[in-house]
């Protein structure tokens, strides 16, 4: 029986390079009918930078009259969410100029806050249930006609889910 994607994880770091990855995902949408997740992960060590912030001022985040650090993480992912999906709005209407609704392949956008990359592709992989995951590799340094990328590697070792990944080129 041949595949059947219904379902596709496309994760993305959200950088200047990754058109030809965005472009793929939308091909396999159109082909096989398919909705597309988008996932964005935010490593943890984004906001041990304002947790630093707070105790270099003298103050806590739960002190009084400051921002508990949980309700800011929220505010601030539903803020990188909303502007993730203007750029992906932004986007898909360059690069699908053809298409009514651009983002109509797209079911889902989501930020993983606080984890590795490698982690909130698994996890979001799962939750959404994917057939297929589609993400870039940068290669990068000496070997980089020998390994995958970091990120790529890892995800493709611990997953057993198909996966489709595109050389992002510089």
């Amino acid at each position: 029986m041949l595949p059947n994607y219904q379902t596709i994880l496309y994760a993305s770091d959200m950088s200047k390079n990754v058109r030809g990855v965005f472009r793929h995902a939308v091909s396999f949408a159109r082909t096989y009918k398919a909705k597309i997740y988008f996932v964005h992960v935010i490593p943890s060590s984004a906001f041990n930078a304002r947790q630093h912030e707070y105790s270099f001022y003298g103050y806590h985040p739960d002190d009084e009259g400051q921002p508990r650090a949980e309700e800011e993480n929220q505010n601030l992912t539903k803020g990188i969410a909303a502007t993730i999906r203007q750029r992906l709005e932004i986007f898909a209407a360059e690069e699908l100029p053809d298409d009514a609704e651009p983002l109509a392949y797209v079911a889902g956008i989501e930020v993983v806050v606080g984890s590795s990359p490698v982690v909130g592709i698994l996890q979001a992989s799962d939750r959404v249930n994917a057939d297929l995951l589609v993400f870039g590799s940068h290669s990068k340094g000496v070997g980089k006609y020998t390994f995958l990328g970091h990120v790529a590697e890892r995800v493709l070792r611990k997953s057993r889910r198909p996966s489709l990944i595109v050389p992002i080129t510089e």
